[in-house]
């Protein structure tokens, strides 16, 4: 019963780990383009009656991860304009695939969070479980063998055995324990600064008035293992005007 607890917790914890392989992601500019740069990183530049810029938050990603880009909206018109996710769609390979709003971002965010806490946990409840069984030992053994005349010979032999030692288990258990709540604390500390980034980070629905700004970070779905290389197009849509931006993705 031990033996398949111990594997139940290392499939679960294998499961919410995940696997993954490394996405390569390029801007493939147009030949209306141009090329801007905020705060250093370069962004394609469609520029219409609005203007609208894209780039990739990075080149690299995992397929297990959601993919992030960077879109700047420019209000070049004498009316104020709602803008935000809602004015995104994105298809790999001319399928659709999802662009998820500010608040999904966070939900999952947080579910990934718990989902490594879990994964921590039940690493430590395994070798919390390990920590309780009993220690197998391994020896020799000799005699001399005596019959009714006397002496009759001498011989060796190899023995082995359990024993368990309740105070060692205890200690094992205590620090496994306790290392395994910083494990916890840890994760969950990361992630929560990871999340107060996003927050300020990510691209919320907001009014934007004639000459200002407004921009952020979107994220997709994940892409998977599956089919992953080929052409990602963001089309950012405001007042009817369509703004395509491709990338070439694929699977290092």
């Amino acid at each position: 019963m031990r033996r398949a607890f111990l594997a139940a917790c290392a499939a679960i914890s294998l499961l919410l780990s995940g696997c993954a392989s490394q996405l390569s992601i390029q801007a493939q500019p147009a030949a209306d383009h141009q090329t801007v740069y905020v705060a250093g990183q370069p962004l394609m530049l469609s520029d219409k009656q609005y203007s609208v810029a894209v780039s990739p938050s990075s080149s690299l990603a995992m397929s297990n991860e959601s993919l992030s880009f960077l879109v700047f909206l420019t209000n070049t018109h004498d009316e104020p304009i709602n803008f935000g996710p809602g004015n995104i769609t994105a298809l790999l390979n001319g399928q659709p695939i999802r662009v998820f709003t500010h608040e999904e971002v966070l939900v999952q965010m947080e579910r990934d969070r718990d989902a490594q806490a879990l994964s921590a946990a039940l690493a430590g409840l395994g070798q919390s479980m390990s920590a309780t069984g009993h220690q197998q030992h391994f020896g020799t053994m000799s005699g001399q063998y005596y019959g009714r005349q006397g002496y009759v010979g001498h011989g060796t032999g190899t023995y082995s055995g359990t024993t368990y030692d309740p105070t060692a288990a205890a200690v094992a258990q205590s620090s496994i324990q306790a290392k395994t709540q910083q494990n916890i604390s840890n994760i969950s500390q990361r992630h929560d600064q990871e999340i107060a980034n996003a927050r300020a980070a990510l691209l919320l629905t907001e009014t934007v008035y004639p000459g200002q700004s407004h921009g952020g970070y979107i994220r997709t779905e994940q892409l998977g293992d599956n089919n992953t290389s080929g052409t990602l197009n963001l089309t950012v849509t405001v007042d009817g005007e369509h703004h395509s931006f491709d990338f070439a993705v694929r699977n290092n």
